[in-house]
């Protein structure tokens, strides 16, 4: 008996030509340019799209519609009671192309809200991930900075006052209750300057912002809840910027979460 569904809605204006939104959505190395660590691609209809995210996700879905430059629909295997598939629909609107997502499929369960709640901010994380490497960055590789530890053992609510106090991101300058496009200004407990403006900042599950000094990065620090296992992922995702200086920021965070959040306490 399939169960009552709800989907998840985006839309998105992209400076950008209809083909090179097309190509970003469905070509592997332009994949990698914003959304995962590393992305394998059968195209057209039949074919899959592979991605992961390192030892921690990795997802293929098939391609059901593939309709260069309008339409692509990829599914997910079937579970018993629902169909989950994602649309992407593409259109241009005056010199912008008008990106239109559709992800159906999740139950009305109370069991799915929070995977529902996880999917609906990464995708706005993610669209935003894509606008800005286009208008900003095309045609320019990703370094990113991916760092997630467990937090079992303590709260959610816990382990963002730790990434929001002077032992965590905010040593110095502050955070609290930005609102979007606010600036910033602020040095993390390791010693890593970072400005720019927020984009989002919704205690205890979500901090986004442009990193201006960092060649115009972007980041996320997220806290979800999903199948009785608490995270905090860190995804500062770079371009242009020297390997070194990448190097030097994956230790630097890396070190932090294992000072914040040893052993998952």
């Amino acid at each position: 008996e399939k169960t009552e569904t709800r989907s998840i809605s985006k839309e998105i204006e992209i400076e950008a030509s209809i083909e090179a939104v097309w190509k970003a959505l469905t070509d592997a190395e332009e994949l990698t340019r914003w959304w995962p660590l590393e992305a394998n691609v059968k195209p057209g209809p039949g074919g899959s799209i592979r991605m992961s995210w390192g030892n921690e996700y990795e997802f293929e879905s098939t391609i059901e519609i593939w309709e260069p430059n309008k339409h692509l629909r990829t599914t997910f295997p079937d579970s018993e009671t629902t169909r989950i598939a994602v649309d992407y629909f593409l259109e241009r609107r005056g010199n912008k192309t008008v990106l239109r997502l559709v992800h159906s499929g999740f139950s009305e369960d109370a069991d799915w809200d929070e995977l529902y709640d996880c999917t609906h901010r990464g995708w706005d994380f993610s669209l935003w991930g894509l606008q800005h490497y286009l208008q900003y960055h095309k045609g320019t590789p990703r370094a990113v900075i991916y760092v997630r530890r467990f937090i079992d053992q303590i709260s959610r609510q816990e382990a963002w006052s730790r990434l929001m106090s002077k032992n965590g991101i905010v040593s110095d300058g502050t955070l609290e209750a930005s609102m979007p496009g606010t600036p910033y200004n602020i040095k993390t407990a390791i010693g890593d300057s970072l400005s720019g403006k927020v984009r989002l900042y919704l205690p205890p599950k979500d901090f986004s912002a442009t990193v201006e000094n960092l060649n115009h990065a972007v980041m996320r620090l997220q806290l979800d809840e999903l199948w009785g296992r608490r995270d905090v992922t860190l995804t500062l995702s770079t371009y242009g910027l020297p390997q070194s200086r990448v190097n030097s920021l994956r230790a630097n965070w890396t070190r932090l979460f294992e000072t914040l959040f040893a052993e998952g306490s």
